[in-house]
């Protein structure tokens, strides 16, 4: 079972490895570090490249400009990344990915008045 915080991991995709149209997945069950604590509900992405990107994990799907950065701390049921370069040039610089499994005063709140389990809360489950 997952521990209701745990250490960030980072991921950096060095400059290159996405050409125009390619796709980068990250299944977190494979990298041994991160397994542990699936799913995560913090993902930080910071886009130094001039490409901009689609980024899809759990429910969500977004769109990172050139050199953005996006974070989404209600990213509930995270287990694996998929990023796509939709620039029509190749990634120029770094993708640094940043995830956690934090609990937010939000969620304690919750479980402390509804008295729900906390780590339904934050996998997203309730």
């Amino acid at each position: 079972m997952p521990t209701l915080r745990s250490p960030r991991y980072n991921i950096s995709i060095p400059s290159g490895t996405l050409a125009a149209g390619d796709v980068y997945y990250i299944n977190l069950a494979d990298i041994p570090e991160c397994a542990r604590e699936i799913p995560y509900n913090n993902v930080l992405l910071r886009n130094f490249s001039n490409q901009r990107l689609s980024v899809e994990y759990g429910d969500t799907k977004m769109v990172v400009g050139a050199s953005e950065i996006f974070s989404d701390d209600s990213a509930y049921g995270t287990t694996s990344i998929k990023i796509t370069n939709t620039s029509a040039t190749a990634q120029d610089d770094e993708i640094y990915v940043v995830l956690q499994r934090t609990i937010t005063a939000d969620a304690a709140i919750v479980a402390n008045v509804t008295g729900m389990n906390i780590h339904e809360i934050a996998n997203g489950d309730i």
